[in-house]
């Protein structure tokens, strides 16, 4: 992160997140250069809920995807227009579903017949016709590492084969409009040959619909995927070729008359956010232990629970730089540890790094996105990370 210095640290005094504004925007502009002119994004605000934040992503002109009614709350104190929201999620609770109906949003996405029933019951009470989009569990995906995967069970959507019954059901409902689909099948994905065979089978799927379809669409979300290199060895995303790919899949999508007039979108939280905020953590004490040695750290687990390999399969080290007081170049192998007494609370493992001392930093990077989201703040009590930006310090 440009502008990050040792002084500017030593403001901080605790552990934080760092994001910036600037890599922010320059991330929508690096996702929006790969698509077609006429594709829409919207933002996942699972990814990093920080109102300022989407403050920034609503200026840039991206839509918000909530999944709670808190996040919903976010969106609309952010200033996101009622018809650029959309709300996602298989458990919207009640409360969740009359702030969305009431609000008029774009369109809740309905992920099975129950919800769709409760919608319904709702819009009917309060008189509203509500706008809502299907989510379907398709047939066939490709992984992040590109191997096919079969229609798999998901609590996500409802299951391609039973969009018949979904949609004899929904006829019967008169206080909603359907008005898009939406499919998400894989995340964290770092080929660009991936993400367009993902969107290739996503609108295959959305295809196969279409013969449900009465009325034309609004608008289909073909989801995302698009992944950021969390460690070293792993390359950044190439889209180099996806915006033509593109072109082609809406160019076979406007034969259909249902979708002629529909808005196509992407979705991204990861790659948005991740690469514009960094944690930031102070070490604390420095200890040899049988002849490996540890560097505790002011902020682990409760604050960072991805860095501490919650969700690897097999465990990696984040991308990490340091900030110290006395510049030393000498390297040495260590153990990164959080502050609390569990064993899990290890940031990194056997990482060469310049030689600590007490009051140097350690910053690991892409960590604006499914960090202070993702993390159980309250473990042990620690006092929360703050959460910063870079152009205020």
């Amino acid at each position: 992160m440009k502008n990050l210095s040792y002084q500017k640290l030593q403001t901080l005094q605790t552990p934080t997140y760092l994001y910036s504004e600037e890599v922010l925007r320059a991330q929508v502009k690096a996702l929006r250069e790969s698509l077609p002119e006429e594709m829409g994004i919207f933002y996942s605000f699972k990814a990093n809920s920080h109102e300022r934040l989407a403050k920034v992503l609503q200026s840039e002109g991206v839509g918000a995807d909530v999944a709670s009614v808190n996040e919903l709350k976010v969106a609309l104190r952010a200033q996101f227009k009622s018809e650029h929201i959309e709300f996602t999620g298989p458990g919207k609770s009640e409360e969740a579903l009359r702030l969305a109906i009431h609000s008029r949003i774009a369109s809740i996405v309905v992920e099975s017949v129950e919800e769709l029933l409760l919608i319904n019951q709702i819009s009917t009470e309060l008189k509203i016709v509500t706008s809502i989009s299907l989510r379907v569990n398709p047939e066939l995906s490709v992984s992040a590492t590109g191997k096919k995967l079969n229609k798999q069970s998901s609590q996500f959507g409802v299951d391609e084969d039973q969009a018949p019954e979904f949609f004899a059901i929904l006829k019967k409902c008169s206080h909603v409009k359907l008005v898009g689909l939406h499919v998400f099948s894989q995340s964290q994905i770092l080929s660009g040959q991936i993400l367009e065979q993902n969107f290739a089978l996503t609108m295959a799927a959305i295809l196969r619909l279409c013969v449900h379809l009465t009325q034309p669409l609004d608008m289909v979300n073909l989801g995302g995927g698009f992944g950021i290199p969390y460690y070293e060895g792993q390359s950044s995303l190439q889209m180099t070729s996806l915006k033509s790919a593109l072109v082609q899949i809406l160019t076979e999508a406007r034969k259909e008359s249902v979708l002629q007039a529909a808005k196509f979108f992407v979705e991204s939280g990861r790659f948005i956010a991740g690469p514009a905020g960094v944690y930031a953590a102070p070490v604390l004490y420095t200890k040899e232990s049988q002849g490996k040695r540890f560097v505790v750290l002011g902020g682990g687990f409760s604050h960072n629970m991805a860095v501490c390999g919650v969700g690897q399969i097999l465990r990696r080290n984040y991308k990490t730089q340091v900030f110290q007081k006395q510049k030393d170049t000498s390297l040495e192998t260590v153990t990164l540890v959080g502050p609390s007494c569990y064993a899990l609370d290890t940031l990194a493992v056997d990482l060469a790094l310049s030689r600590l001392v007490r009051g140097d930093w350690v910053i690991f990077e892409n960590c604006g996105s499914y960090g202070a989201s993702f993390s159980p703040m309250n473990f042990l009590s620690f006092a929360p990370a703050q959460e910063r930006f870079i152009e205020d310090l």
